[in-house]
């Protein structure tokens, strides 16, 4: 019975021996799995951030370009020396002056128009009454000596609306909507702030020049003939939308 009792004690000290073994060997192999995922978890982070920020700065590059309104339009440049330029859509109407006008007492006047449609009149009435609904946008210049008429803006259209202002250089400009007789006569016109010298709706240019811009639909062609919408929102068509980024796309 001692015999059996010594080796049974025996056989339970390498037993506990081969146990601490397996233990340590199961720390560290945890161990250096856990050094390694720490060692390699970091790099994966900073290669996926990498993408992530180029990813980022390729998108916003993307925006900057697709957010830019004139994308594909067209650029005037006056015949006068006035400096004035101005963006305008490919597909809409464009009428540049040929020559400027001249009166007698040495002053020299150039419109441009444009129209987002191409008007039409009806065969045998006055080529002023147009049959369609068109918005359109005038760029009239002046220069020289020339009768301006000291006109002023809420008596031509009516009270005043809205108004947005921006800059030109160092020129403080104000888009305003006046009030028309019905919601889609209302008209838009650039302003100098405070009114230049010519009157209050001139915006004077180079060389002593002035322009006025105005938009309103079917401008100078019969006025409420053709519009057959004359309660809808002026400022929720397209053709308006349109119409105030080419007057603040204007250069002088």
């Amino acid at each position: 019975m001692s015999k059996l009792n010594k080796n049974n004690r025996g056989f339970g000290g390498v037993e506990l021996i081969l146990i601490i073994v397996i233990v340590v060997l199961i720390g560290v192999v945890g161990w250096l799995v856990y050094k390694n995922h720490n060692k390699v978890a970091p790099t994966k982070t900073a290669a996926v951030n990498k993408t992530i920020a180029k990813t980022t700065q390729g998108t916003s590059t993307n925006k900057s370009v697709t957010a830019n309104p004139y994308a594909g339009w067209k650029t005037y440049n006056s015949i006068l020396n006035s400096g004035l330029s101005f963006e305008y859509p490919a597909n809409w109407v464009f009428t540049p002056a040929n020559k400027p006008f001249t009166n007698n007492n040495g002053g020299v006047e150039n419109d441009s128009s444009l129209t987002s449609a191409v008007v039409q009149t009806k065969p045998g009435v006055a080529s002023n009454v147009a049959t369609n609904q068109y918005m359109c946008v005038s760029f009239d210049e002046y220069g020289g000596t020339w009768s301006y008429g000291g006109w002023n803006l809420v008596q031509n259209y009516g009270p005043l609306l809205s108004s947005e202002s921006f800059k030109v250089g160092s020129v403080n400009l104000s888009l305003n909507t006046y009030q028309g007789s019905s919601p889609m006569l209302d008209t838009m016109e650039l302003v100098s702030v405070p009114p230049s010298n010519l009157g209050s709706q001139y915006i004077n240019t180079q060389n002593n020049f002035s322009v006025i811009v105005q938009a309103q639909f079917n401008c100078g062609q019969g006025g409420q003939s053709g519009i057959t919408n004359l309660n809808a929102d002026f400022n929720s068509q397209p053709e308006t939308a349109i119409a105030k980024l080419i007057m603040k796309s204007i250069k002088f």
